[in-house]
């Protein structure tokens, strides 16, 4: 049960991965932040354009989640 939780953890950790990672990124509308922008055009659901701003805090907190569970599943099945 806990190497579920573990993985489930971890897709959720490569899916915000994944968002930093294939955005593209700008100057923030707030002082503070940068904001990610994301554009989609599919069949079914149109053209979309999302921007969301970002904090220093939050890609940190990103960071240090997985660091974490890094930490947890090697201490726990490393050996």
């Amino acid at each position: 049960e806990a190497l579920r939780t573990m993985m489930a953890r971890a897709a959720e950790l490569a899916e915000k991965r994944n968002q930093i990672t294939h955005s593209e990124w700008a100057a923030g509308r707030t002082p503070g932040t940068v904001t990610r922008t994301k554009t989609t055009a599919k069949v079914n659901r149109g053209y979309r354009f999302e921007l969301t701003d970002v904090s220093a805090e939050d890609l940190g907190a990103i960071a240090d989640d997985m660091k974490r569970l890094a930490w947890e599943l090697q201490h726990r099945f490393a050996f």
